[in-house]
C-alpha cells in the first residue's frame, strides 16, 4: 500500500507537467504566431487614424475656405480684382502719370 501511494503521486504529477507544459507551449506558439498580426493591425490602425486625422483637418480648411468664399466682403474682391467690375454709380479715377 505505500509503494502505490507513490507511485499514484508521481503519476498525477507526471500528468500535471505535461498539461502545464503543453498548455506553455501552446501560449508560445498563438505569442509567436498572433504577434506579428497583432503588430500589423496595429500600424493598420494607426495609419488610418493619420489618414482620419489629416482628412479632418482638410476638412476644418474647406469649411473655413467656405465660408470666406460666400461673405460678401470675399464676393466683391473678387468681382473687381479679377473680374474689373464695379459697383453702381462708381468713379474710377486712372493716375496718367503712371502710364507714361
Amino acid at each position: 500500500m505505500t509503494k502505490e501511494k507513490p507511485k499514484k503521486k508521481l503519476k498525477n504529477m507526471v500528468w500535471l507537467i505535461s498539461l502545464f507544459s503543453i498548455c506553455l507551449l501552446m501560449a508560445g506558439y498563438y505569442f509567436f504566431v498572433q504577434y506579428p498580426q497583432i503588430r500589423a493591425a496595429e500600424q493598420t490602425l494607426s495609419d488610418a487614424q493619420a489618414r482620419l486625422d489629416s482628412e479632418t483637418e482638410k476638412k476644418e480648411q474647406l469649411e473655413n475656405q467656405k465660408e470666406a468664399v460666400t461673405s460678401d466682403e470675399y464676393v466683391e474682391n473678387v468681382a473687381r480684382s479679377e473680374l474689373n467690375m464695379l459697383k453702381q454709380n462708381e468713379k474710377v479715377f486712372i493716375d496718367i502719370s503712371k502710364s507714361k
